[in-house]
């Protein structure tokens, strides 16, 4: 058997390359000099690396770019600590997903690397990288010598084959439905789409089935919903050509997902998309049962009984449920027959027939427990499936129980039932589900009298409805950012929407433009936002600059927006604004204190322990953004100037520390009160001019024009 390892197994052409890539290693000696080795394929690029290891004599060290790195340079200094290497490879830059980021960063400190690193340098690029590196960083790119790998054609296609076969596995024959593009590679649709290119220009064509495959695996890993849906119904198309009914059901599945997926994205074209979702899907389990594959109807027509769920066709989804109900009892697939029985509850639901909704309503829930218990919550495997039936299935399940249980005069029992419906339910799974159950709690309050919590579920439902786009409009109140459907069973690519539609459409948008730009740059460190009451402050910052400024950096830093709206004690509230910022930049789940009581027992947080852990994320690559909102506030719960001026030395100190910027935001009439500050504190940052017209920023009303754009914009959601 072949060793693909030794040298005179490379082409003729890699057997040069290679021999230069170590002759330029091993002639640098200890100065810094920058080598690209291209290449486009991973398999290949594995293979150079063990051979040049066994050719080279000096010692390669290697680092694997994470997806989430942003610096270049930073990364390396933390990688070699206070070792000197004699050579380093950097692996991964095709699979940097803020190239865009990282590379500017490069080319903006390139003198650092020469300065401070005393090695050959290695970064293995695709052409897309290459090509990148050469708009954004040209003269990091023109330190370097770039040496060229390339790939034989059985090399291409066996790479195609390999890829797309694994994508396949990984998808459908793995069993877990809950698989993300994040569970792959994240550059082998781009070095997929790169193999298919180079075939093609050397005119060399392949096989149908190894094309359908191909297309399947671009439509799984692809970035754009369009041209997912075109890979599918081409790799349909094909598969339809070789008979294979299986891959044809698989596809139709994956379609019917797309149209599904696509529906809770576009309100608007929702009851059209559900349809065509629900023929693709039955397309799907009619091929199944052509092919008699009873296993996979089994797997996948809870789907279809979804959509009809969906498009509340109760006379389809009880023939579909009955149906798959006696399939998932001859394959004793538990968790499936929870839900069919669950199906089955809202039909019964829908009819009234409540004493039948209880009981199909019960069953659910008793094999549900059933089939947790069963499973081992240690199996990574099931983790994605237990979180799926606990926090979506089991709130459908209870919501029925709990409308048949009111109905029956059982109200407290319901109210019980609902409430343990709206704790384990997360709203970003079904946004639709969370608002049914918030408003059936909330009538169950108000039929018992408890008009309070009655109002504060609908305030909470009416929240959930505009930020989930499920209405349009909520009456006066300040927008919140947008949230999306996020949930292991969305299989498309949803696009990130950064701002809500009211910010974009309104006119508001060059506001927020103009207040990033003011941040990016250092002589605009401080901002008064100000505007009469009712304007929209509070909303332009929370749906529309902090949206924006979260996941945006400044000269390869990260910033890291810090909202604050309550001053009862001002020091207090802004160390768990800092602490809920961080959390959330570092993904983290943030837990804050449950009352004023549980902080009784912590330190009374200090001006200077504000200022340290400022000065800490200064030292961690962060820019902070201090945003007081609703700062009007700040003067009613410190009247006493003493109060104010232990706020007004900390605005002095902070604007001394180089990566912090301070906005404040407060109503028009209020901006008079930080006259003071210039004769309490010396603020030489700013000149000693608080109210400068350098420093104040005015949100005015409304325009007709972008009133009417506001309406036209969001109703055609």
């Amino acid at each position: 058997m072949t060793n693909p390892n030794k040298l005179e197994n490379l082409s003729h052409k890699n057997q040069n390359s290679l021999q230069e890539l170590a002759f330029a290693l091993e002639a640098e000696g200890k100065n810094f000099s920058l080598i690209l080795a291209r290449c486009n394929f991973k398999s290949l690029q594995h293979n150079l690396i063990q051979i040049l290891a066994n050719i080279c004599s000096l010692k390669v060290q290697q680092l694997n770019l994470e997806p989430s790195a942003i610096t270049l340079y930073t990364t390396i200094e933390k990688q070699i600590g206070n070792e000197q290497f004699q050579a380093l490879m950097v692996l991964g830059l095709e699979s940097v997903k803020e190239i865009s980021r990282l590379l500017p960063s490069a080319n903006q400190i390139r003198g650092e690397f020469s300065d401070n690193f005393h090695f050959p340098l290695v970064l293995w690029v695709t052409d897309n990288v290459l090509a990148e590196m050469i708009r954004l960083a040209p003269d990091f790119y023109s330190w370097a010598v770039t040496i060229d790998f390339e790939a034989s054609t059985n090399n291409v296609v066996d790479f195609i084959r390999s890829t797309s076969e694994d994508v396949y596995r990984k998808t459908f024959e793995s069993g877990n439905i809950f698989l993300g593009k994040d569970d792959f590679d994240s550059c082998t649709d781009i070095q997929l789409k790169a193999a298919f290119q180079e075939l093609l220009n050397g005119g060399v064509k392949i096989e149908s089935e190894l094309e359908a495959s191909l297309e399947f695996a671009l439509g799984r890993l692809g970035d754009d919903l369009e041209e997912s849906r075109q890979h599918y119904e081409r790799s349909l198309e094909l598969w339809k050509q070789n008979n294979n009914l299986v891959k044809q059901g698989y596809l139709l599945f994956y379609l019917g997902l797309w149209w599904r997926d696509y529906a809770e994205e576009n309100r608007q074209e929702y009851q059209h998309s559900c349809l065509r979702a629900k023929d693709y899907f039955q397309e799907c389990i009619d091929c199944f049962e052509f092919a008699q594959r009873s296993d996979l109807v089994d797997r996948f027509i809870n789907y279809l009984a979804e959509v009809n769920h969906r498009l509340l066709d109760w006379d389809e989804l009880e023939k579909v449920a009955e149906k798959a109900l006696n399939i998932h009892q001859n394959h004793q697939t538990k968790f499936r027959m929870a839900r069919t029985y669950g199906f089955l509850a809202e039909v019964k639901s829908n009819r009234k027939v409540w004493h039948k909704t209880q009981e199909l309503a019960e069953q659910a829930l008793s094999l549900l427990a059933e089939s947790i218990d069963e499973i081992s919550n240690d199996s990574e495997k099931t983790n994605p499936v237990l979180d799926w039936e606990l926090h979506y299935h089991k709130g459908w399940y209870l919501f029925s129980l709990a409308k048949a249980q009111k109905n029956l005069e059982q109200v407290e029992t319901a109210v019980t039932t609902l409430e343990e419906a709206k704790s384990i339910t997360k709203p970003s799974y079904d946004p639709e589900l969370y608002r049914l159950i918030l408003k059936e709690l909330g009538n169950c309050y108000f039929h018992r009298g408890d008009y309070l919590r009655a109002f504060n579920q609908k305030l909470e439902q009416q929240e959930i409805e505009t930020q989930f786009s499920i209405k349009a409009f909520i009456g006066a109140g300040k927008l919140q950012p947008r949230k999306h459907r996020s949930n292991p069973a969305l299989s498309s690519i949803q696009a990130s929407k950064k701002l809500t539609q009211e910010i974009a459409t309104s006119g508001r948008l060059p506001d927020v433009e103009n207040l990033v730009s003011r941040i990016k740059v250092s002589h605009h460190r401080f901002t008064i936002l100000y505007g009469s009451s009712g304007v929209g402050k509070s909303s332009l910052v929370e749906a529309g600059l902090i949206p924006i400024l979260k996941g945006d950096s400044v000269d390869s830093r990260d910033i890291l927006p810090v909202l604050q709206q309550v001053y009862t004690n001002w020091r207090q509230n802004l160390g768990d604004s800092l602490v809920k910022a961080i959390s959330e930049l570092e993904n983290r789940e943030y837990n804050p204190p449950k009352s004023p009581l549980e902080r009784g027992t912590l330190k009374t947080i200090s001006n200077d322990d504000l200022l340290s852990i400022l000065r800490a994320l200064e030292k961690q690559n962060k820019v902070t953004v201090l945003i007081f909102d609703q700062f009007e506030e700040f003067f009613f719960n410190n009247k006493d100037i003493n109060q104010r001026l232990q706020f007004y030395d900390f605005l002095q100190e902070c604007l001394k520390i180089s990566f912090v910027n301070v906005i404040i935001s407060l109503r028009e009439d209020f901006i008079h009160y930080l006259l003071k500050c210039n004769r309490l504190v010396s603020l030489d940052i700013i000149n000693n001019d608080i109210l400068s017209k350098k420093h104040i920023y005015y949100i005015g009303d409304f325009s007709i024009e972008n009133a009417k754009s506001v309406i036209q914009g969001i109703t055609s959601q």
